[in-house]
Formats: structure tokens, sequence, C-alpha cells
């Protein structure tokens, strides 16, 4: 049995979430393989005529905007490979975008997949934290269940990027699965929770409680239930009471009548607005952050009255001596330091037209309880909730998170596209 190339290109789009959990090489070769398909199959006035999307447009000017950047700074070599092959993202949201549009066994053969991803996920990252290995014998990492990332602490971050998804796929086809299925949305807070990643906890939590407040009361039962589940696995938890309560005490610098920044964060935070302040319009460029960061700390007046002795030793050498990294942990002071006062127009812009979007939906909701509004509202908060403004975050330049970032992109353009409908 032959299979033709629309047929191919739909398996290598279906495998890119399980692709991800191998790292960033997969998925990087099957958005390239991807685009060439894409290319190769399309007629120009079809390719016309996808491109004309307006997210697909904003993403090609902010793709054009850092391009420039990188050329103008040229921060590393790295910075500049980065700017210029930026567009494979841009392309593969729309490509992706395509087939969730025109293609209804597409979305629900995604939906399964990623239904079997979590639960996997799920019960492998349980298995692990109990026995200390998970099922292909993979050691728990300083007390912390990664599943089959091994040593890569992702595990959160992955399940996160991809329960706005999921969850609104749940929904678009709600009348069509299991009911129980809606389980899977407190459980996979609790694989997160094992994961010990605190922000894409939040994050997630975030998400929950806007979909609780969405759904109607018979969908709710199932709800409510699965986060008792949740909120006796918190209690019960020793990664919780480590990662979430008693690390965090040790990361905050307290003075006798006032509340500091987390020290471990606190040198990015200054060497970011001491970058934006060198470049405050266009930034340093992409991936520049690493570049700049060391001789901005040491160039850094640390001195505080606030502080006591001890307290101003401990700072110093904990933020200007501290260890600089390659991004700041936090998406707008990567805007702010690499990007500039332009590069903020642009993610600002992105948060007011996921708003307004969104609002859109709610309005229709009101009172209705529609499915296909709740499955596009999620859709449409999704790029919002996984790189949340004021949260700690990877890079947003990483090829991995941009992969991730870019899939939920394409829902978001198809959510958009359903208010045409």
């Amino acid at each position: 049995m032959s299979i033709n190339l629309n047929d191919f290109h739909r398996i290598l789009l279906l495998s890119f979430p399980i692709a991800l959990i191998t790292g960033p090489l997969l998925p990087e070769l099957i958005i390239l393989i991807s685009i060439f398909i894409y290319f190769f199959k399309c007629s120009i006035k079809e390719i016309q005529r996808d491109f004309s999307n307006k997210i697909f447009l904003f993403l090609l000017a902010f793709t054009a905007y850092i391009f420039v950047v990188g050329f103008i700074s040229f921060a590393s070599q790295k910075s500049i490979i980065s700017s210029i092959f930026f567009f494979r993202f841009p392309l593969f949201s729309i490509i992706f975008f395509k087939f969730l549009n025109t293609d209804l066994k597409f979305r629900k053969l995604f939906l399964y997949i990623l239904l079997s991803i979590f639960v996997f996920l799920f019960v492998d990252s349980t298995i692990q934290s109990i026995i200390k290995k998970n099922i292909f014998g993979l050691e728990l990492t300083v007390q912390r269940a990664s599943s089959l990332f091994g040593d890569e602490l992702i595990l959160g971050s992955y399940t996160l990027k991809l329960s706005p998804i999921l969850f609104g796929l749940l929904f678009l086809y709600y009348k069509e699965i299991n009911k129980f299925f809606i389980l899977i949305i407190p459980i996979s807070i609790v694989t997160i929770i094992l994961s010990g990643e605190r922000s894409a906890f939040i994050s997630s939590f975030i998400l929950l409680m806007l979909i609780f407040f969405l759904v109607d009361f018979n969908k709710k039962k199932y709800l409510v239930s699965g986060i008792f589940i949740v909120f006796f696995i918190i209690l019960n938890s020793q990664v919780f009471k480590e990662r979430f309560i008693y690390d965090l005490k040790k990361k905050f610098i307290l003075g006798q009548e006032y509340f500091y920044l987390p020290y471990e964060y606190s040198g990015f935070i200054f060497s970011s607005i001491e970058q934006f302040k060198n470049n405050p319009i266009i930034g340093g460029g992409v991936r520049s952050f690493r570049v700049n960061c060391e001789k901005t700390l040491l160039k850094l007046d640390a001195y505080n009255p606030n502080l006591k002795n001890n307290q101003q030793i401990k700072f110093i050498d904990q933020v200007v001596k501290g260890k600089c990294s390659t991004h700041p942990h936090n998406i707008i002071l990567e805007f702010i330091s690499e990007l500039g006062s332009i590069g903020l127009i642009f993610i600002f812009y992105k948060f007011y037209f996921i708003i307004i979007n969104y609002f859109f939906y709610l309005r229709k909701n009101k009172k209705k309880y529609d499915l296909l509004n709740i499955s596009n509202m999620i859709f449409i908060l999704s790029p919002l909730i996984i790189s949340f403004p004021i949260l700690p975050s990877g890079s947003f330049f990483n090829n991995w998170n941009l992969s991730l970032y870019f899939l939920n992109v394409a829902f978001l353009m198809y959510a958009v596209s359903n208010k045409r409908i």
C-alpha cells in the first residue's frame, strides 16, 4: 500500500509532539522537511492565499525585524544564524494551521496522540517518583521526575506547552469522546508537580482555573474530582514542599523591612536593564544576552543602602559576581535586552491581540457554555499561557521552545479563523 505525499506530510506533523521528547534535532528535521514538502506540493496561488493570513504577516514582520537587528548588532555568529533562519518557525505554523483547518481526521488523530503521550508521562513519572526509576530504568534526578527526558528537567515545560492544545481539542471533540478523558486536565498538573517546575505549575494552575470558570456544571464535576486529587497530591508531595516552599524561601534576600528579588535571578534582571540602557531602541540582537551579561554586571553599582553589611556582601557575591546565563529567564527581560523597545511593541501587540480575541469568544460564550467557543478560547490563550510574562521561563529563542511555541501559534490561527464561521 503506497503512501502519497500528503499522507506522508500528515504523518510527519502528527509525529511532532513525539519527536519533541527526543530533543531539538528531530523536530528541526520535521520542520525543514515539512517546509520543503509544502513548497513542492502547493501552487503559487495557494501559497499566496496562505501567506495572506494576518497572524502570519505579523510574524513575518517580526522575523524581518530580528533579521535586521541581528545584522546591525552583530553580537555573535550564533546570533546572526538564529536571526537568518528564524523564518522557518512562522512557516511551520502556517503549514500546521493548514492541516488543522482542512483536515478533520488530522485534528482527531492529534488529540489521541497527545492523550496517549500525557497518560504515559503521568504513569511513567509517577513510577519514577515512587521507585526512583522510570519504566526504562532512568533514575530520578535531584528528587524531580523527568520521565523520558532523562537529565533534562523539562518534563513540566513540555507538559505545560502542550496542555492548552490537548485541553482545547478535548472540548472540541467532547461529545465524541469518553467523558472521563476530561480527567487528563488535572492529571497533567500532577505530572508538572512531580517534575518540580514552579513556573509550569503556576501557568498550568491558571489555565485550569480559567477552564473551570468557562465550563458548565455537568463538566465541572469531572474537573472538581480531579482538582481534589491534585490537592491531595500537593499536600502529600515531598517534591512540592521542597521545590515550592522550602527552596523558594532560600532564594529571597530579606532585609528588616524589605522584600528583595530572588537572588538566583537578580543578576539576570539587573543585566537585562543595563543592556536595555545600552541599546534602548533595538536591543543587542537575538541571543546577545549571553555575550553581554557578565560585562554589564561587572560595571554595575550594586550598593544598596537598605542592606546590612553582611547582606550587602552576600548580595554582591550572588548578583555581581554571580554566574551569568545564556538568557535572563523571563520573556520580557529577554525582549528588552535583545530586541529593545521595538521588540516590546511586538510582544505587547501580541498580548493585545490575544486578549481582544479572547473576549470576542467570551462574549459569545456567555451563559451558553458552547464547547466550540471554550475550545477556541483555550487555543487563543495558549501562546500567552506558555510564555507568561511575569514568570521565570526558558529562553524564547531556544529552538526547542520555539518549536513548541509556534505549534501553539498554529492553534491560535485556527481559533481566530473560526471567528468567520
